[in-house]
């Protein structure tokens, strides 16, 4: 079965994520997933509530292999994103993040201060073995994020591409974004699958950048941690 896209945004950035579906005709197709839910408008019963039942945020993500985060002023303090963006790792989602500020909604509210990224609150830790995803501030040295040792390690998610949804042209690149997301993920989730996993332990200590350490880290939860935690 195809999979489908599940986005994710705070109840107030309804409008302009409306927008944005309706330009790309997405309640006509079956590119995005509402879960089992019929429509936009009832996905938004679910996302205005202050507490969601986490079977509603599994039914959300039925059937999708990446989550789009769109990014406005509040998503960074909004629990209904923070549990969508928790339950997408747990179905080990691909991610793609996107900036919402500099878009104007059909009501013309015009352009909102810039928000902070979600995902920013997300970590992996590496430690005795084990790594766990961890929600929550972390600081982190410059180059501490980018090493992994087998011992003991902190990463961001900081794999997660981030666009601006007007400066980079969204409207005629969104959708190329998400498959481009979706085939990284895979071809980098199947490179680590060549891995055994008597050498993965070896393979964890390396140093890298542009966001592998977090990837493999989220490859290492996914295949041998998670259970654990």
């Amino acid at each position: 079965m195809p999979q489908k896209a599940s986005i994710c945004f705070d109840f107030k950035d309804s409008e302009r994520v409306g927008d944005i579906a309706a330009n790309l005709n997405w309640f006509d197709s079956d590119f995005v997933s509402f879960g089992s839910f019929d429509s936009l408008n009832s996905f938004l019963k679910i996302a205005e509530k202050e507490s969601v039942d986490p079977d509603e945020i599994r039914s959300l993500l039925n059937e999708t292999d990446i989550t789009v985060v769109f990014i406005g002023k509040h998503t960074f303090e909004n629990a209904f994103c923070l549990q969508m963006i928790d339950e997408s790792f747990r179905r080990e989602n691909a991610f793609l993040a996107v900036y919402l500020n500099n878009a104007e909604d059909v009501v013309k509210t015009g352009r909102e201060i810039l928000g902070k990224n979600p995902l920013d609150l997300f970590y992996f830790e590496h430690k005795d073995g084990a790594t766990t995803l961890n929600h929550g501030a972390v600081v982190l040295p410059g180059k501490l994020k980018r090493r992994i040792s087998s011992k003991d390690m902190k990463a961001k998610i900081d794999f997660v591409k981030v666009y601006d949804y007007v400066k980079d042209n969204g409207a005629e690149n969104l959708e190329k974004w998400i498959e481009e997301e979706r085939q990284r993920k895979v071809d980098f989730w199947a490179e680590c699958g060549k891995i055994s996993k008597e050498e993965w332990t070896s393979a964890l200590k390396v140093t890298n950048k542009g966001g592998i350490a977090s990837f493999f880290l989220y490859y290492d939860w996914a295949n041998y941690s998670k259970d654990l935690s």
